[in-house]
């Protein structure tokens, strides 16, 4: 052991005890033991996981990883991931990129996976995409995919991550909300856990400014994902598979600790005064890096460290992420700079995840996401209202949708044909006629109208003409309209949609509010189905 090491914490001693070890996890972790986490036995598995110093090459990961993950669906899960390879088998096709991986911050590593290896994971990242198309960024899915991979058959490491993918913040970040708070997270247990760290840190960083201070953390997942050896990320998945994202927060402040450790007894902090504070936090981001790939204590001192860490409670760190998430959404809302950052750089991801629709395709979820307003899509629509399960009736579509503040409505019609629009206001403003004086229509600038090409099932979006106008007089204005029996997107000419007979027919027409044709071929319609979405505002 190093000096190094027993400054920190005494090593424990190895606990690889083979096949008897083997033999011993299957009646720990039993399928009921896992389905009832709030059992004492749970805190017994997490203990047995942390403690076991297995090697990366130990046969006991072949097993150990697809107990933990035995939920009630693991198996038919491995079903349906036999099922899709059968299928794209038969198909003969062509392998291709997964789109997902064109995303930003998605971190690639196969961990030295060989040639056939490697192209059983591209397979096997376009079969997960396909059967969860609305899951559009997963930073480590890369990663942790190749990862099981190396231990696990195909099917199982399918249901390991479908499992994971699930239960959307225990395991996996899903959005780019969620990912952008945490190194807030992370540094607020910094603080709240290492307060000598925490001082350091600011001394590093020439400054106490959160923000500051928070730069050479926002590579956090990196450095376990993509640096960490491969050795210490064996043993990291072993307890993360059990304690989820939580874990992953007591890595990251172990890390940095460690960084602690090894810089502060020094001469780093003297050779400070000559730099600007940029330039110490591109330092402190590189050096976090650098022991990230190159840990100096042995990995069960490194899983012993980060256990050490008491009184993480999962309440406290949802309720600070919340937080964290809450002031990013009222940043983008209010902040125009920070606006125009996210709609360049993340505005293939900026919700939670694309809405769920039984009319429109992921796909086409997603481009009429990125449509409606900036500020509106960091949150993820909600279904209020579908004919199919509430029924024919404007009393019930009313009841339901009226104090909606923005809906987005998507239309099917018995020949197939896909039509919408984008309300941007309540439309319980039919009542006001008073103060609209005595005029029937209502809305903004910000409302639009859709149709869907039925070969690529992607959308072509009309917005106001309002917005390019260059005639001397006012642009028509006339976006929404309703009364008790009949609901109106667009008008003007003639009505871009117009919806009657208790929800069973309607017309398209062209439109001079957005300059629409007829949305669909036939201009009359009699309608299959019919969804309304809630769109929030993501207001603090």
């Amino acid at each position: 052991m190093s000096s190094f090491e027993k400054k920190i914490l005494c090593d424990r001693e190895s606990l690889d005890s083979g096949r008897d070890t083997l033999s011993c996890t299957s009646s720990i972790l039993s399928k009921e033991t896992l389905e009832d986490k709030d059992n004492v036995n749970y805190f017994t598995i997490k203990r047995f996981v942390r403690n076991n110093n297995w090697p990366s090459s130990h046969e006991i990961r072949c097993q150990l990883w697809a107990t933990l993950s035995a939920d009630r669906d693991f198996n038919l899960n491995k079903g349906v991931f036999k099922n899709k390879m059968e299928e794209f088998c038969k198909k003969n096709c062509q392998l291709i990129q997964p789109k997902f991986l064109s995303l930003d911050g998605v971190i690639i590593n196969d961990h030295g996976l060989k040639e056939c290896g490697a192209v059983a994971l591209q397979r096997f990242l376009i079969l997960v995409e396909e059967d969860r198309p609305d899951v559009t960024f997963v930073p480590a899915l890369y990663s942790l995919s190749a990862l099981l991979l190396h231990y696990l058959q195909p099917d199982e490491a399918f249901a390991v991550i479908y499992r994971m993918l699930s239960n959307e913040r225990k395991f996996l970040i899903q959005s780019e909300i969620f990912y952008d708070g945490t190194p807030y997270v992370l540094l607020q247990l910094i603080k709240n856990h290492k307060k000598k760290v925490y001082n350091y840190l600011e001394k590093c960083c020439k400054s106490s400014d959160k923000e500051d201070l928070v730069k050479p953390l926002k590579k956090w997942y990196e450095w376990i994902f993509r640096y960490l050896p491969f050795d210490y990320l064996v043993r990291v998945v072993d307890c993360f598979i059990i304690e989820g994202h939580k874990f992953l927060l007591r890595i990251g402040v172990t890390i940095v600790y460690l960084w602690y450790k090894d810089k502060s007894n020094s001469i780093h902090l003297k050779n400070l005064p000559n730099k600007s504070k940029d330039e110490c936090v591109e330092e402190v981001e590189h050096q976090l890096i650098e022991v990230s790939k190159s840990i100096p204590v042995s990995c069960q001192t490194f899983i012993d460290i980060a256990t050490h860490i008491r009184n993480m409670r999962h309440s406290y760190i949802n309720r600070i992420q919340k937080q964290y998430e809450d002031l990013i959404r009222k940043n983008v809302t209010q902040n125009k700079g920070v606006k125009s950052d996210y709609s360049i750089k993340h505005m293939h991801h900026l919700f939670s995840s694309v809405f769920k629709s039984k009319i429109v395709t992921p796909d086409c979820a997603e481009c009429l996401m990125r449509a409606i307003p900036e500020r509106f899509q960091l949150e993820t629509p909600v279904l209020i209202f579908s004919l199919s399960e509430h029924g024919v009736s404007f009393v019930n579509l009313w009841s339901r949708i009226e104090e909606a503040e923005q809906t987005l409505i998507i239309i099917r019609t018995m020949n197939g044909d896909v039509l919408g629009g984008y309300a941007s206001s309540s439309w319980n403003e039919r009542r006001n006629l008073r103060d609209r004086q005595r005029s029937k229509f209502f809305g903004t600038g910000e409302s639009f109208v859709f149709s869907v090409d039925n070969n690529t099932k992607l959308p072509t979006v009309y917005t106001w003409v309002g917005n390019n106008w260059d005639q001397s007089e006012d642009p028509p204005q006339m976006f929404m309209a309703a009364g008790e029996k009949y609901l109106i997107l667009g008008s003007g000419t003639n009505t871009a949609i117009e919806i009657r007979d208790e929800l069973s027919k309607g017309t398209s027409y062209d439109c001079s509010t957005f300059g629409n044709p007829p949305l669909i071929r036939e201009k009359t319609f009699d309608i299959q189905d019919l969804e309304v979405f809630y769109v929030n505002s993501g207001q603090v």
